[in-house]
């Protein structure tokens, strides 16, 4: 009796000891698949978010490789990309003669293991984003018979980054040749390009440099007649921002620097055209003197507007900064580029197009209940042996309790384990 009093805790133990084992097995990683719109390119976008799955919680999976595999009709087409701190990945194809309602299959396996994390066929859509009415920023105060409108690029200013802006200048409903501009305000650095770029159009550039920044216009003609505008100016706290972007041509790739005004450096950058979203990447910025900034090489895009938005949050219902530019065989005018910032932007549409979570918490579960009853009926058949020992150890003992105490507090001890393990 005396062996089975020293096996019977270690089988209780190592049944412990096995049931944690098979419960912290349990843990996988998943997949969420987020697709963009068909952009007029053709191109074709996915967000992946890849996380670990650990009982009721989850952690983003930072700096996993990624292979995507995106299968069109016959055509296959593979990425390989890495997630970010956020465990979030940006996946870009381009099917030249994709359609519309047409279906697609998308494959996501991790590249470290090759494991399949998410599988899933859904159809081709656009979001069809309207042209919309052009909108001017309010004014506060006008003066003059000149009329002033005023817009700025993506019509939100980001603290500290270098914007575009625009002031369109009519007598009546005419545009006027020619004029004298002149701007000045509060909290803001303002310097304006000349007097007029275009019939109508004045072009300026401006920072905010705190929370309120306020603009100042007037403009006056040969004839003494005149105009004033004054307004302030939106921001948008937190945000980043773009530089040295341009209209270019067609089948054109050019390269921007992607900058931020706080201490953040991880940033979301988007294209989007009028159909879709034609280009998505995932950055880390980096220090350069007293700036946080990158450089992104954007594709070759189809005729036409396009928006570049730039936000450190994923969800495609941030707010977000905006910055149009045109693709176009000809170099557009200054109207040109300051209506396209009067005009609403596309949204930032994703559908939900593979999620394998919910398979994967099941899997979890299930796991940690398997490992949780290993563990329970060690503990009993542990506790169950060894009020039999006590039994046998009383009839030896002739009713003396003292020499079985031991073995009675061993039992109840594994019972009160068990429950213990029953109730988490």
């Amino acid at each position: 009796m005396k062996t089975v009093l020293y096996v019977l805790p270690v089988f209780g133990v190592t049944s412990v000891l096995v049931g944690a084992f098979v419960s912290a097995s349990g843990s996988a990683l998943y997949a969420r698949v987020e697709s963009g719109p068909r952009a007029n390119n053709g191109a074709l976008s996915f967000q992946i978010e890849v996380g670990n799955i650990d009982g009721e919680f989850r952690t983003a999976s930072r700096g996993l490789p990624l292979v995507v595999h995106a299968t069109y009709k016959e055509e296959t087409a593979r990425r390989e990309v890495v997630t970010n701190d956020e465990g979030i990945a940006e996946a870009n194809f381009e099917f030249f003669g994709s359609k519309v309602g047409t279906p697609v299959e998308l494959i996501v396996t991790n590249g470290e293991h090759k494991e399949q994390l998410a599988r899933a066929t859904g159809e081709i859509w656009k979001a069809d984003h309207p042209k919309g009415t052009p909108t001017y920023l309010a004014a506060v105060k006008r003066e003059g018979e000149l009329v002033l409108d005023v817009v700025v690029e993506g019509q939100l200013l980001a603290p500290s980054i270098e914007r575009k802006g625009w002031v369109r200048i009519r007598r009546g409903e005419q545009l006027v040749e020619s004029a004298a501009v002149m701007l000045d305000g509060e909290e803001i650095d303002v310097t304006k390009d000349g007097d007029l770029c275009a019939p109508g159009w004045a072009r300026f550039t401006v920072t905010s440099r705190g929370l309120a920044p306020l603009l100042r216009v007037r403009a006056s003609l040969a004839d003494d007649t005149f105009g004033t505008w004054e307004g302030a100016l939106p921001q948008l706290q937190g945000s980043g921002g773009v530089r040295k972007l341009e209209s270019v041509p067609p089948d054109t790739v050019q390269r921007v620097e992607i900058t931020s005004a706080n201490e953040r450096e991880l940033f979301y950058v988007e294209v989007y055209d009028r159909a879709g979203r034609a280009y998505a990447t995932t950055m880390k910025l980096g220090r350069t003197g007293n700036e946080i900034v990158g450089k992104v090489e954007l594709p070759a895009l189809a005729r036409g507007p396009h928006w570049i938005s730039v936000t450190g949050d994923s969800s495609a219902t941030a707010e977000t900064a905006v910055s149009p530019f045109i693709v176009a065989a000809e170099r557009p005018t200054c109207g040109d580029e300051a209506e396209l910032s009067a005009l609403p932007a596309p949204p930032r549409a994703r559908r939900l197009f593979a999620d394998s979570s919910d398979e994967i918490v099941g899997h979890v579960k299930g796991r940690k209940a398997l490992g949780k009853g290993i563990a329970v009926l060690g503990l009993f058949i542990t506790g169950l042996l060894e009020f039999m020992v006590f039994r046998s150890e009383l009839e030896k003992a002739g009713g003396k309790t003292q020499s079985v105490v031991p073995v009675v507090l061993v039992a109840i001890g594994f019972v009160l384990l068990a429950v213990l393990v029953i109730s988490r």
